[in-house]
């Protein structure tokens, strides 16, 4: 009955469900927090296949899958971006991502269509913004919270400094770039394009350990830093 079932209409069925029962769960004033991860399937690779590729939007409190979408092999996350948060009611909802999704076209929607918030990941694949960023007076922003963990194998201690964000001269909101970039093109073009991903370093990680001699210069931002993967702040 399962394979007979046409995947993304259960998607779409499930997500309704859970979008209803979030919507009651927060009607005592409490703002809507969103989630935009992708994630591979493990053991779903077949020998004339990879695995599979979801894109979800999960709620950070309760978590709630509102949306899931497969993304297909030849196509890239940034483009199925839109398409997955269109159905959601985001009026005044809180939406994080990845720096892979931290590109105008999608901020911009947000801000000015779905009149929702965002936390965007930036890396020197926004490089306008990047630099705009790395230019505020961080040593003299005073730390507001630090926390410290243990993983990856290697203790990690991140701290927040609020800062105003800069904005180019037309008002919009960062991140901008004064030419489209990778990550720009992926957002504009149809959900069946292929498109690289790039892999940059984070200016948000802060390792505790002194930088090695080959290690990249210090951001504005947090002090020395290393190339990584992934980042959780």
């Amino acid at each position: 009955m399962l394979a007979a079932v046409d995947g993304d209409a259960l998607d779409q069925a499930v997500g309704a469900y859970f979008t209803a029962r979030n919507t009651a769960g927060t009607a005592s004033g409490k703002r809507q927090v969103i989630a935009v991860d992708g994630k591979s399937l493990r053991g779903s690779a077949r020998l004339s296949a990879g695995r599979r590729h979801l894109l979800s939007a999960v709620t950070h409190h309760r978590a709630l899958t509102l949306a899931q979408a497969e993304v297909g092999t030849k196509t890239n996350e940034t483009a199925h971006f839109r398409p997955l948060l269109e159905p959601l009611n985001l009026d005044g909802s809180l939406v994080t991502f990845d720096a892979l999704h931290s590109v105008k076209a999608n901020v911009t929607w947000l801000v000015k269509t779905e009149n929702a918030h965002y936390i965007a990941m930036i890396k020197r694949n926004q490089p306008t913004a990047y630099r705009q960023l790395a230019a505020l007076p961080w040593p003299d922003i005073p730390v507001q919270h630090t926390a410290s963990s243990t993983g990856h194998g290697r203790r990690e201690s991140r701290s927040i400094k609020p800062a105003a964000s800069p904005t180019d001269s037309a008002g919009s909101p960062s991140p901008t770039a004064a030419s489209p970039s990778a990550s720009t093109d992926a957002a504009n073009r149809p959900a069946d394009a292929r498109a690289a991903r790039p892999s940059t370093p984070s200016p948000a990680s802060t390792p505790t350990r002194p930088p090695r001699p080959n290690s990249p210069p210090p951001s504005a931002a947090t002090g020395p830093s290393k190339p990584c993967t992934t980042s959780e702040t």
